[in-house]
This record gives structure tokens, sequence and C-alpha cells, in this order.
């Protein structure tokens, strides 16, 4: 990095000097499983033995317990779907050589375009934004699993806000509110996107996925096309992508994804209790690149980390 003579390091102070310095949003992503749920992560032992371990967390009167919500910071972009779920079969086989590791991470992927995993219709319950001052009067996750929601202020049951943000996946209910929206197809990825690159070698998905719009209204008409990505506006972007056929399209050939809307947030995933047969659902979630296997998924909230001024930080950008 240095360089001979320096010259590593000199490229990179004329960077710095050259650079603007701009607002980056950091956020706040609040994960809960039902009771009988929990996180998984590949775990490498002190001699290199990979393995699945639960995340735990200890509990003075019970000893050790399997963890049912966490919290992590994210600065980049939260998913849900197959991307994770490559990516977590990717953590299991990883291994010391590059050329390797892109064949697994490329059989990974190749292997849920004929297996698959739940999609968004299966898990996805509704997603609802909610005012800052509901999050705080109640410091807790939405639980309830009804349409519309209810109207006791108890401390599982936060009532909607009214803003401009309330989704649905496809497969329209009779009670479905008239100002929802709903998620066209079955897309396999949910993305929350902070900024303009994905996954290491996705660029600018937002920005190219410019006039495909992924949502409609009740009556099934097509919603306007959404803003530019700004890291810094206090917004995230939303994307949804079909399968992993997709997904790993959208390096090559740019433009895959789904604008599914935009949100300052605080908002909320709802997750559906259990599948067809009564079961726990079972998805893949990542944060920032980190993956977890979740098993019965609650609900999702996502906030701006409020332990930072104003939720940013600043950061040197190059135009």
């Amino acid at each position: 990095m240095i360089g001979t003579h320096l010259n590593g390091l000199k490229g990179l102070i004329r960077k710095w000097v050259d650079a603007s310095v701009e607002d980056l949003d950091i956020w706040s992503v609040t994960i809960e499983t039902y009771e009988d749920g929990g996180f998984k992560r590949v775990h490498k032992s002190i001699r290199n033995k990979i393995e699945e371990r639960f995340l735990m967390e200890k509990d003075r009167e019970s000893g050790e317990r399997k963890t049912i919500k966490f919290s992590k910071k994210m600065c980049n972009y939260f998913s849900f779907g197959v991307d994770a779920m490559v990516g977590y079969g990717f953590d299991k086989l990883r291994t010391g050589s590059r050329i390797c590791n892109k064949t697994i991470y490329a059989w990974e992927g190749f292997k849920r375009i004929f297996f698959g995993t739940l999609r968004v219709n299966h898990l996805l319950h509704r997603i609802e934004e909610y005012k800052e001052t509901d999050l705080e009067q109640h410091n807790d996750l939405k639980t309830d699993d009804s349409t519309p929601p209810p109207q006791d202020r108890s401390i599982d049951k936060i009532e909607y806000s009214g803003r401009e943000f309330l989704l649905y996946p496809s497969g329209l209910r009779e009670d479905t509110p008239k100002h929802a929206s709903i998620i066209k197809g079955n897309p396999s990825v949910f993305l929350c996107l902070n900024v303009p690159s994905y996954m290491g070698g996705a660029v600018n998905p937002w920005g190219r996925s410019k006039g495909n719009v992924g949502v409609t209204d009740v009556a099934n008409k097509t919603l306007p096309d959404f803003q530019e990505q700004n890291f810094g506006d206090g917004k995230l972007e939303i994307l949804s992508f079909s399968g992993p056929l997709a997904l790993g399209m959208e390096r090559m050939m740019p433009g895959q994804g789904k604008r599914v809307g935009q949100t300052e947030g605080p908002f909320v995933m709802n997750f559906k209790r259990s599948d067809h047969l009564n079961k726990p659902l079972k998805t893949y979630m990542q944060i920032d690149g980190e993956y977890f296997q979740v098993i019965a998924p609650k609900c999702v909230r996502i906030t701006h980390a409020r332990d930072i001024p104003g939720g940013k930080v600043k950061v040197l950008v190059k135009h």
C-alpha cells in the first residue's frame, strides 16, 4: 500500500485531498424470532473446523439459551432471501483459494436455481412505516399478525403512522387497505440498500433499475418511479430480485432489480407465523455481508442509529 518511494501512500493522499466530505446514513437493524426460533451462523473454530452454531446469550436464571432478538448496525445493505442463502452456503465451504471460492460461490448460486428457497410471498406478511414517536413510546417491535392493525396501544401493537409506506406481498386479501402498495410477482430477494453497490460486484443497482418498478396499487396500477439514490439523504432504497438467475445477471447485465420503495423509516417487516403445514418458517438474512439462517422469523425493524448523532457519519467521497 505504501509502495516504492511512498508512491502508494502519495496516491492515497491525493485521493483524500480531492475527495469531498459527505454524510453517510447509519442504520440499526433489529431482528426478532418467535419463541421456537433462533439464529444460526457459520463459525470457524480454533482448529479451522467450520460448523453452524446458534447465536447464544447468557440468561441469569436459566443459563445459556438461544437468542431470539439481536441488533446490529448497518451502513451498506440488509436483505433476506436467496442471496443470503447463497452467501451462507458459501461461508460453510469457503477456502483459502480465490479461484476455488469463486467456483464455490457460483455452485451455490447454481443450486438455488433448481432447489430454491422460500420466496417473499411465502414469508412476508406486511411492511409498515411508523412515526418515530411511536417507537420511542413503545420501544418494541411490531409483532401483531392481523390486518388491519388493531387500535389498542399495547406494547406489541403500534399503529400505522399513515405515511405513504405500507407494503403487502402479492395475493390480495379483502381487508387489504386501499392505500397499500402490492409487491409485484413473487421475488426471491428483498433488499434494503443504503449505498450504490451490492455484494462486492453489483454497481448502482438502484440507479440502473430506473423505470423498472416492482409495486402496484390495489387496483393493479403500476406506481410512479422513485427518486435518485443518495446515501446521506436519510432514506433507504428497497429493491426486489425475481430469482438467483436475475441476481447473478446483475453483474453482467445491470438493471435486473425492481424498485419497490423508498423510506425514511422507522419501518418494520412482519413475517408470517408458520407455513401451510403449520411449521415454523426458515429463511436467510444478511447485514453488510454477514449471513444468518433465521428460524421462525417474527419481525425486522430498521431505524436510524440512535446512538450516532443524527444517524450519520462523515465520509470522504471521490467523484
